[in-house]
């Protein structure tokens, strides 16, 4: 059987790409609703965690991930942030199918996004995209 989530050279040195791959792979087990989201997700997702000096981007090919150090493509959806607003989105409850903004989780991220401490491209041209990334990383 074909691993889903695979690393290309130098991005399992970056301890935010193993964890988002732990999260990710959890998730899948558990199967369900995150996993659909999974399967139809087709993106590149760049993510920077600035205080941590860390650049990755997540490749998602329906039903398979490749994770990559720094940002080989042009990402559809890129995300920048302090690793601990980063981790907030993993945080972001699922409720009829969509990210929960309205408990203390949801609201902090929206406050992040409109003080400019979580910076989403892409929130308007990929909104499907970047619902079933939520779901995807979602530990919630």
């Amino acid at each position: 059987m074909e691993e889903m989530i695979t690393f290309a050279e130098g991005a399992e040195e970056a301890a935010l790409a193993t964890m988002l791959a732990e999260i990710i792979e959890s998730n899948l087990e558990s199967g369900g609703p995150r996993t659909r989201a999974f399967q139809n997700l087709k993106s590149a997702v760049y993510i920077n965690a600035a205080d941590a000096g860390v650049e990755i981007t997540l490749l998602f090919k329906r039903g398979h991930l490749e994770i990559h150090a720094g940002k080989p493509v042009r990402p559809d959806i890129s995300i920048e942030a302090d690793s601990a607003n980063l981790l907030d989105l993993t945080n972001l409850k699922i409720r009829g199918g969509l990210p929960f903004f309205f408990d203390e989780t949801g609201r902090g991220v929206v406050k992040k996004l409109l003080r400019g401490e979580l910076k989403i491209k892409g929130l308007l041209r990929h909104p499907l995209e970047l619902v079933r990334l939520t779901k995807v990383l979602s530990v919630a």
